[in-house]
């Protein structure tokens, strides 16, 4: 397909492997009348549950007699025709488990398992007649646990008989506002009620409906059975739509596929080995990151030889994305003018920003030959070269506060492997240690201060007593200059640098391992992760908050730099020569 959309399509349906269904009404025996049929489609319900004893206007089964019937084997509208349904998921690969919960113990976490292990749940909207809010509760226990992994993204599909669209949406957005109250990013991640789905960053819950029913609202969707898979498909690609999620649907698709193939290489004939590597090492400990770096190694292979990973983030995935991110314009807004997509499209293919004399060209092609106009009548400024080059992001977004928005989000991304905003360890196998690359805080608010871990990782281990860590000063972001980006717990981003007043300062700060651990170990205070600095005999002690650690590249490249700083050499020389000289000192 070459629509961006389509090849989006494409990434979802590879990915999607695994869905359940949770619905009472799901038979192998399709048409017998149900006992609970008229209980489910007669009564008007309260807040969108089924509260009332009113019956709706029309026919007691709430079929459409003068309708087509999409849903031609079963006679009842609340009916899932088991069956077709699975195998219309197994036409497609897509492996689907149905759960009936009739008069079970503890029905509400068996779905929240369930739904941990698939990549999309479907529920039916009533699933007990004796207990009206159970598919509300299991929604809410879903999210809950989601919340607590992390906001994991997802989807969640309402396929029921049930009409009363927006007053079940109101249901489930009041739910979905209970679970994250207290959540940092609530305010800035807004959930929306659309037509029939409920959405943010990270949720999407749809309404489908099974049969046509008398009074449907608009906003409804029929989807008969069998187009039940490519529906899913369709949602999922709404919420995942992108270049990097593309690209990441089939590394893990990749992956899935290619696991036999993975466990055929790392296999047992190598346990021995591994034993032998940990029994030869003076910190055995080491071991572990040793095995998972041959594991990740592997995957790592298997993702980036991947042909529709890389064709999804190379040419033809770029073009298809830009065509859609450019609609039916021959020109986007940006820089306080407009510029061509053909010239957007040129400098994304052939990387053509980093040729300054291409780059001064655009400008004189594009602005100094006509110079628009604001509101007021006052001439616009032209850009400048080194501006385009630095902003053309807004090109690629909907606001420039968007462009800047991404790529600080990329750039965080590349810099660090763990932060408190997102990637936080858990604490049930794994404290962050102190080591290369790790970013520690003092304070708060406009006295806080940062350090970077300098001290190289075979001596942040087999520590046996107080310990002099060596540690770089970072300092908030100043005249646009930035070296790295953390986030924040509230997902804001934090801009740091290396230098202040052109000048670097590298400090020693002493920490001694506790409890008879050889590394320094943060340990958990409320929603923080902490590391105390004291000296052994002095009763003070600072403490510093654990914020992240950087990429390892990222980390070396950094000591790298500071090891050249202070290894400058200056000397006294014949001042008309150094300045006549090609390499001049320069301290």
């Amino acid at each position: 397909m070459n629509s961006f959309e389509g090849m989006c399509n494409e990434a979802v349906k590879r990915f999607i492997k695994t869905v359940a269904i949770i619905d009472d009404e799901a038979t192998y025996d399709p048409g017998l009348p149900s006992q609970n049929d008229k209980d489910k489609t007669t009564q008007v319900p309260m807040n969108g549950l089924m509260m009332g004893e009113q019956p709706v206007e029309s026919s007691v089964s709430g079929v459409d007699e003068t309708a087509d019937d999409t849903q031609k084997d079963c006679d009842t509208p609340s009916q899932l025709d088991a069956k077709t349904v699975i195998n219309a998921f197994a036409d497609l690969g897509i492996a689907c488990c149905i759960q009936r919960p009739e008069g079970e113990d503890h029905p509400v976490n068996r779905a929240a398992r369930l739904a941990a292990s698939v990549d999309v749940l479907i529920i039916d909207w009533i699933l007990d007649t004796d207990n009206k809010l159970l598919s509300r509760d299991i929604i809410k226990k879903i999210l809950e646990d989601d919340k607590k992994a992390g906001n994991r993204m997802r989807l969640i599909i309402v396929y029921t008989s049930h009409i009363y669209i927006s007053e079940m949406l109101a249901d489930i957005k009041q739910v979905a506002d209970e679970v994250y109250a207290d959540d940092p990013l609530k305010g800035k991640r807004e959930l929306i009620i659309n037509g029939r789905f409920l959405k943010n960053d990270w949720i999407r819950i749809v309404i489908l409906n099974k049969k046509i029913i008398n009074s449907l609202p608009p906003e409804a969707q029929i989807v008969p059975f069998d187009k039940l898979p490519e529906t899913i498909i369709s949602e999922s690609s709404k919420m995942m739509k992108g270049i990097i999620p593309g690209a990441t649907l089939h590394g893990i698709a990749a992956i899935r596929e290619n696991t036999h193939k993975l466990l055929s290489i790392l296999n047992s004939d190598l346990d021995g080995a591994y034993c032998l590597h940990r029994a030869l090492i003076s910190e055995p400990s080491d071991s572990v990151d040793f095995a998972m770096n041959l594991v990740t190694n592997e995957i790592d292979t298997i993702i980036k030889t991947d042909a529709s990973a890389r064709n999804i983030v190379d040419e033809k995935g770029l073009k298809a994305w830009l065509k859609q991110h450019a609609g039916n314009r021959n020109k986007i807004p940006c820089f306080g003018s407009s510029i061509s997509v053909k010239i957007i499209e040129q400098c994304i293919l052939n990387g053509l920003l980093s040729d300054n004399t291409y780059v001064k060209s655009v400008v004189k092609d594009n602005f100094k030959s006509y110079l628009p106009k604001d509101d007021a009548g006052k001439t616009l400024t032209c850009p400048s070269p080194d501006n385009i080059q630095k902003n053309f992001g807004e090109a690629l977004y909907s606001t420039k506060e968007d462009a800047i928005n991404g790529c600080k989000e990329l750039s965080n991304l590349q810099c660090t492997a763990m932060d408190i905003g997102r990637r936080l360890y858990d604490g049930k196998s794994q404290n962050p240690t102190l080591h290369l690359g790790t970013i520690l805080k003092k304070g708060n608010g406009d006295s806080s201060e940062w350090f970077l871990c300098l001290t190289p990782l075979c001596d942040s281990v087999r520590l046996n007593e107080e310990s002099n860590f060596l540690f770089l000063q970072l300092y908030p972001e100043a005249n646009g200059k930035v070296d790295i980006i953390i986030r924040n717990q509230d997902g804001t981003f934090e801009p740091l640098i290396f230098k202040k007043d052109t000048k670097i300062k590298v400090v020693t700060i002493p920490f001694s391992p506790k409890d008879g651990s050889k590394k320094i170990e943060a340990h958990r205070w409320r929603k923080e992760w902490r590391i105390k600095s004291k000296k052994n005999k002095s009763k003070d002690n600072i403490s510093y908050q654990w914020v992240g650690e950087l990429r390892y590249p990222k980390a070396i490249g950094v000591a790298h730099y500071v090891a050249t700083q202070n290894s400058r050499i200056g000397i006294d020389e014949f001042e008309w020569l150094r300045l006549k000289a090609t390499l001049k000192s320069q301290t």
